[in-house]
């Protein structure tokens, strides 16, 4: 990539680019005990800023899905509890979670904007509807907000990505594709349509459909009025706190990535070294949380490219998740190509020299893109 700008397949790379002492030896003892402090110290920031993505996502105890403790007289003596980590995230929390994942569409058009709950999720896929506007699916497994919408109708491939997840699929209709998948009950779903007044209320500051809601604890109530299963577990990623560098040498800069789509406003994902996350922006706005103001942030963007197809004369989509053309992994101000498989009933994995990559802890953030068009430009 000699000069200053490269392009391939729509992705566009932008490069800018002691003292001794003899002093007595009480002295240099109080040296050596600075020394020391000084690098305890660089530890302990070094850490911070590598679990920094975990630090800024919501705390929220999980509820009390958890299975029973074991008994007293089980436990080695001395023993020292073993640390849990969400399967989603890898980051920190304090009790296991038994509850199953939760797999909301929620809307993107500008009526929609800001959105409730995105900041909460552990994984979001951005994938497209209908004329070029995407959608979010957010997963929700350690954070469960109090509000979370506009909930939008359901596709196909939002389907198979809540399977992916072992997730409740909540939406509000669906296309006839969808409807008919649904109809088979795998995955179990909660239509909001269905519950309007119940478990899901429409705001009045907006105008439909862009003002369907719900909240995670009326989700657990119509999954229990359903008798849907409230216990499951998600896919179990792994994590590390490197990021690319740590795992190749063919790293982009990548302190912003933009990407620019025929049918919506702009987004930008500018990464906070302080923070050790990247906050995401629509048309140069960032993005917050409609009730709370929390930015929404995350550690890792994964973007896929994978063939679209208009199947409709309402030009729905038939999204392939599993023919893969090209994929990349940013994180930690880097980015770097990587091969993403969907194997079997996925979800994506991403892999290096053939070994799984170990997403940095904190939110991961899918964008699936076609082949072509939808350019992504990486800045320093």
């Amino acid at each position: 990539m000699a000069g200053g700008r490269a392009s391939t397949n729509g992705v566009h790379y932008t490069k800018s680019f002691s003292v001794s002492s003899q002093g007595p030896r009480k002295e240099e003892h109080r040296e050596m005990r600075r020394l020391r402090v000084h690098v305890g110290w660089a530890v302990v920031l070094t850490i911070l800023v590598a679990l920094a993505g975990c630090f800024s996502r919501p705390a929220q105890e999980p509820p009390a899905l958890v299975p029973s403790p074991a008994p007293k007289d089980s436990q080695p003596e001395n023993s020292q509890p073993v640390p849990e980590y969400a399967p989603l995230t890898g980051c920190e929390i304090g009790k296991p979670i038994s509850r199953r994942p939760l797999a909301v569409v929620i809307e993107n058009a500008p009526g929609a904007r800001p959105q409730s709950g995105l900041f909460a999720a552990d994984f979001i896929y951005e994938m497209f509807a209908e004329g070029g506007i995407p959608r979010f699916l957010a997963v929700f497994h350690s954070g469960m907000p109090d509000e979370i919408g506009p909930v939008r109708s359901a596709r196909p491939y939002f389907i198979e990505v809540a399977r992916a997840f072992g997730a409740v699929l909540v939406h509000a209709g669906g296309s006839y594709e969808a409807n008919a998948i649904l109809a088979g009950g795998d995955p179990p779903h909660l239509d909001g349509l269905a519950a309007e007044g119940k478990y899901f209320w429409r705001s009045s500051d907006r105008k439909a459909p862009h003002n369907l809601y719900t909240s995670a604890e009326k989700l657990e109530a119509y999954m229990a009025a359903r008798g849907i299963p409230q216990t499951g577990q998600p896919p179990r990623f792994s994590f590390s706190p490197g990021g690319p560098a740590s795992l190749s040498s063919d790293v982009r800069p990548a302190g912003r990535v933009r990407i620019t789509y025929w049918g919506s406003s702009p987004v930008t994902y500018t990464y906070a070294e302080d923070r050790g996350t990247y906050v995401r922006a629509t048309a140069g706005k960032p993005d917050v949380d409609r009730k709370t103001q929390a930015p929404v942030q995350l550690s890792n963007l994964v973007i896929v490219r994978v063939p679209h197809a208009v199947v409709s004369d309402a030009g729905h989509l038939k999204i392939d998740l599993a023919d893969v053309r090209e994929a990349w992994w940013v994180a930690k101000g880097e980015a770097v190509p990587v091969e993403a498989r969907w194997e079997g009933n996925g979800p994506f994995r991403l892999f290096l020299e053939s070994r799984e990559v170990p997403l940095v802890p904190g939110t991961t953030w899918v964008v699936v893109l076609p082949p072509h068009g939808s350019d992504v430009h990486f800045d320093p």
